[in-house]
């Protein structure tokens, strides 16, 4: 009889050891599961937080560290309007396109025509026949009386019209023909806001392009001598619509603005 429940209570003992020693295992195995979806949260959330930036100093694009604009094509190349010309970067090689001034803005249209603006110049460029991108100017184009200007300091491109925008004159290239805009002091900066043209003319206000012609919008005297708008947004999500020009911080209606 007592060799029997010692052999009983030794069964009993093993089968708890057992026991015991597959909930530890369970337990560690939980607590190593944890640990791993923990650390995948973690990088997780580092990749979101933290995109992937890689620096280009001018060491290694060969160039002045002043871009002044910048575009990206249907295929992914980077083109930058930099004060020494153009530079083309396809995410592996850097290229070079010469320019003979600072290139101060650039734009694309929807057909992949890139067009450049310069100090004096402006135009596009086109791939010779190994592909290879040059810069072709318009300015002879534009009737000789109108050809003195300085920095092309933004590109609009709305439909099949073109805007070149200096502080001195407004060009609309369209139908390959040229019409020049003046101010009767000085342009500021113009935006292009749901495909309206709209431009701070100094001493007078925020304007809006209508049927080739600048019009002061209703309200946009508040803006005759103040130079620190610098953008304009249209926050389509409101209603009414309403369209912000920051630095100065301002709002205004669509119904203001048509």
């Amino acid at each position: 009889m007592h060799v029997l429940n010692i052999k009983n209570k030794n069964k009993t003992t093993e089968l708890m050891l057992r026991i015991r020693t597959s909930k530890a295992f369970n337990q560690i195995r939980l607590l190593l599961i944890l640990i791993l979806v923990c650390l995948q949260v973690t990088v997780f959330a580092q990749q979101t937080g933290m995109p992937f930036i890689t620096n280009y100093p001018p060491e290694v694009y060969k160039s002045t560290s002043q871009n002044w604009a910048i575009v990206q094509d249907k295929r992914g190349v980077m083109f930058f309007g930099n004060s020494n010309g153009i530079l083309e970067f396809d995410g592996i090689e850097w290229r070079f396109i010469p320019m003979t001034t600072t290139v101060r803005s650039l734009t694309i249209d929807s057909s992949g025509l890139i067009f450049v603006g310069s100090k004096g110049d402006f135009g596009y460029l086109h791939p010779d026949s190994l592909g290879r991108y040059k810069y072709l100017s318009l300015k002879e184009k534009i009737p000789i009386e109108h050809r003195d200007f300085n920095d092309v300091w933004n590109i609009f491109v709305s439909g099949s019209s073109v805007f070149f925008q200096t502080f001195e004159k407004i060009f609309i290239y369209q139908n390959r023909k040229f019409k020049v805009l003046y101010p009767e002091k000085s342009f500021h900066l113009a935006f292009m806001v749901n495909n309206s043209l709209y431009v701070r003319e100094a001493g007078k206000g925020l304007m809006i392009l209508k049927n080739d012609s600048l019009q002061i919008l209703e309200g946009g005297e508040r803006f005759a001598d103040e130079k620190n708008i610098c953008n304009a947004t249209l926050q389509e999500k409101r209603n009414p619509y309403r369209y912000t020009f920051s630095g100065y911080i301002d709002l205004f209606t669509k119904r203001e603005l048509l």
